[in-house]
């Protein structure tokens, strides 16, 4: 799901626009794996524009995610006006675009065409629709939307939650009706950032060949890749530089490694004393 501003006399203008003719009247297939459906047949030419951008990106996209495409065309759906578009979706004016079971949902053809970042905006979507194919609903809304926003090419800020309870309050901001847009604006800063740190720590293929397993376990940080569980790489695995910066104490349990073992036994005599200086003193007024 993607969040664009829209001029408030756009949304007044709501009340005056009939949903009566909210039906797909044209079917656009931009390739054999592509079919974009709009609701205003004299929108062929952005249903085309749509659906080339999809053939083009969404190979690539599958190939990582691991969805064989000739199963299934990825349906898209370009709606005739905002009342079609919350009518099918459930959402707001100021949405770009939705993954909706299994379908990809636009607002109108004039948003699409108002908006200059429409392949970043089909990217994001369509990174929801091959995750919803792999696992359906089991998958994180952090990771879910992590990625999208991954793969869109959005700019990353900060390292996202320290903590599992950190975590735990992005996903309850993404899963609560009530969250704010500020609260929402943050979950997506959040969700990115987590997400990036966690393909730098596992790997790109090794974390997305993992996801299928959500379809048995939803906890994401539960999954196991590299032979460690997510929560391990992400919440205990800091360097201790990472470690000081926070405050916190390394405690080693067990026994000590040998190279350990070695640095903590006593050194050879070289001939210098160890004495403190004032004994020092006193043994050298004895000697004259």
């Amino acid at each position: 799901m993607v969040w664009i501003r829209i001029p408030i006399v756009f949304f007044l203008m709501l009340g005056t626009v009939s949903a009566a003719r909210a039906e797909v009247v044209l079917r656009v297939f931009g390739c054999r794996f592509v079919e974009v459906q709009i609701e205003d047949a004299r929108e062929r030419k952005t249903a085309e524009h749509v659906a080339s951008i999809l053939c083009r990106v969404a190979p690539d996209l599958a190939k990582r995610f691991g969805v064989d495409l000739s199963i299934k065309p990825i349906e898209l759906i370009v709606t005739e006006d905002m009342r079609s578009f919350t009518k099918r979706t459930g959402m707001s004016f100021f949405t770009a675009g939705v993954h909706f079971n299994g379908r990809i949902i636009t607002p109108p053809a004039g948003r699409l065409r108002e908006s200059m970042n429409v392949e970043d905006v089909l990217k994001h979507e369509l990174v929801h629709l091959l995750v919803y194919r792999l696992v359906g609903n089991r998958c994180p809304i952090w990771l879910n939307e992590g990625l999208a926003q991954h793969y869109e090419g959005r700019a990353v800020s900060g390292t996202g939650p320290t903590s599992e309870a950190e975590l735990n309050m992005v996903e309850r901001v993404w899963r609560s009706k009530g969250s704010s847009i500020l609260e929402r604006r943050q979950a997506y800063v959040s969700s990115l950032a987590i997400t990036t740190r966690l393909m730098k720590l596992v790997g790109e293929k090794e974390l997305l060949a993992a996801l299928p397993r959500l379809a048995d376990n939803p906890n994401a940080l539960e999954l196991e890749v590299s032979g460690k569980v997510l929560r391990i790489w992400l919440f205990t695995n800091q360097q201790p530089a990472q470690a000081q910066a926070q405050g916190q104490v390394e405690i080693h349990r067990g026994p000590l490694p040998p190279d350990e073992l070695k640095r903590d036994q006593p050194k050879e005599d070289t001939g210098v004393s160890k004495l403190p200086i004032k004994e020092l003193l006193k043994k050298a007024k004895k000697n004259k």
